[in-house]
């Protein structure tokens, strides 16, 4: 049932979510990192607007998704991403905007390590989206097996 990849997978996804976690937890050594961020130290405004990207991503995240699995309860045909260009050139921006922002606000704390932190702790909670159980809901965004079947 569980093929070697899968496995790997899902060992990586948790390495990443476990540093991330320790990383969030340890911060600077002394606090961890959300007593840092909401902190003297840091530059707050660099954290909000990265803050709002992350929301506007998530948003993005929910509209992409959300709209694909009404289409496929309803019985419509599956549309890949890249038909909703804007959605990709969104996130992108969103994404890069709130790394430097993260980088830039932790930047007094962190100094060279910044983009370091900030990766780690990206990765790490997109990783850890792995495992949150969807209970069969995400399925019909995939393309249904008809599309994949070979005619005999």
């Amino acid at each position: 049932m569980w093929s070697k990849a899968v496995i790997w997978e899902k060992l990586q996804a948790l390495f990443w979510a476990l540093l991330a976690l320790g990383v969030v937890l340890y911060g600077n050594g002394k606090q961890n990192l959300w007593t840092l961020a909401s902190g003297e130290q840091v530059t707050k405004l660099f954290i909000w607007v990265g803050l709002v990207c992350w929301g506007l991503i998530a948003l993005l995240f929910i509209y992409s998704h959300g709209s694909q699995l009404v289409t496929r309860c309803r019985g419509g045909p599956f549309e890949p991403l890249s038909s909703r260009s804007w959605i990709v050139q969104a996130g992108a921006g969103c994404f890069a905007t709130a790394f430097v922002a993260f980088t830039a606000g932790l930047f007094p704390v962190y100094f060279i390590l910044s983009p370091v932190i900030v990766l780690v702790v990206t990765f790490g909670g997109v990783m850890g989206l792995n495992f949150i159980p969807t209970f069969g809901l995400l399925k019909p965004l995939g393309p249904p097996d008809s599309e994949h079947a070979h005619a005999d």
